[in-house]
Order: C-alpha cells, then structure tokens, then sequence
C-alpha cells in the first residue's frame, strides 16, 4: 500500500500528515449502516498525524521471553521497512 505524505518543520519538530483511503470491501470491512435507513460510502479515510520531536530516546526495557535489557536508545526500523523521510529545510 502506497499513500501520499506531507511533512512540516516546526522549530525543532516535524509534523507529518498522511492521509489514507481505505476500501472497505479489500479489507473485509461490512460497509458501516444504521438501521437500514443511513449508509456510509464504500470507502473511508484514515488520518494519521505524526508529532516528531528529539528526546532521549526510549527508555530501557526488559524482554519477558529474554530477560535482555534494552540500551534505551531510540527503536531501529529496517531501512527495508521504511524509506528515509527527507524534510527541506525552508
């Protein structure tokens, strides 16, 4: 799935907003209804907002299946997951 995404800087922060069609018949989603008498269309949207600020990253964590402690620093994704976000500076 591919959907388009729009990035803010504000000050130190970012804001990103993405916006997501979903088709409720590709995701065996019963067409939402009331009563018969007031229907939905047959797709929905679904808004995500994004607040992203620097911090100290993540607090550490122990692993009940490991008992590993986690460093504390911020969660690493797989650059095969997620492509880079690049956010003009003006």
């Amino acid at each position: 799935m591919t959907f388009p995404v729009s990035a803010e800087r504000v000050g130190d922060e970012i804001d990103v907003l993405a916006d997501i069609s979903i088709p409720f018949s590709e995701w065996n989603i019963a067409n939402p209804s009331v009563g018969g008498f007031v229907t939905t269309a047959n797709s929905g949207i679904l808004e995500v907002l994004l607040h992203l600020t620097e911090g100290a990253g993540n607090p550490p964590s122990t692993s009940s299946a490991t008992g590993a402690v986690g460093g504390g620093g911020p969660i690493s994704v797989p650059s095969t997951t997620v492509p880079p976000l690049t956010v003009p500076s003006s």
